[in-house]
């Protein structure tokens, strides 16, 4: 017998996370940070912080491409993916908390990985823009697990 897969819940909050992303993005006026590089040094910051290591438990680095070819930022298994014009610090920080939220039991987008891209935010941006965050998840009908 082969052991038993556990399938992902479906991701049904998707677009709505998305959607209050992209409220932040606007009301910040984020703008990009450039080179890959760049993202890289931002990226190491992070997890090399007490912060992260203290909620993820990890000290992997987490590598930074460039995403020619791409249109959207992606995060697959210790690689984050970003082209040119998604390069702004919530963008970074959105992919951030999918490396932090790997749980297959849980959504992509669920209440879970919410929560982490809000306290990522939190952190890393500061308190306003949390409280951008947390109203734009309640205009989109966002959920998400406090810290």
């Amino acid at each position: 017998m082969s052991p038993k897969r556990t399938t992902r819940p479906r991701d049904s909050q998707r677009i709505r996370v998305y959607r209050a992303h992209w409220a932040l993005d606007d009301r910040l006026k984020a703008k990009s940070m450039g080179s890959v590089d760049e993202v890289q040094a931002f990226v190491d910051e992070v997890v090399r912080s007490a912060w992260w290591r203290s909620r993820t438990g990890s000290r992997k680095r987490i590598r930074v491409g460039d995403g020619r070819g791409r249109r959207s930022a992606g995060s697959v298994g210790g690689e984050i993916r970003i082209p040119r014009a998604a390069r702004t610090v919530p963008t970074i920080l959105h992919e951030l908390a999918h490396e932090w939220v790997r749980d297959p039991t849980t959504a992509i987008h669920g209440p879970e990985y919410a929560g982490a891209f809000l306290q990522l935010v939190e952190e890393f941006i500061g308190g306003g823009a949390a409280a951008i965050l947390r109203m734009a998840y309640l205009e989109h009908g966002v959920r998400w697990k406090e810290g």
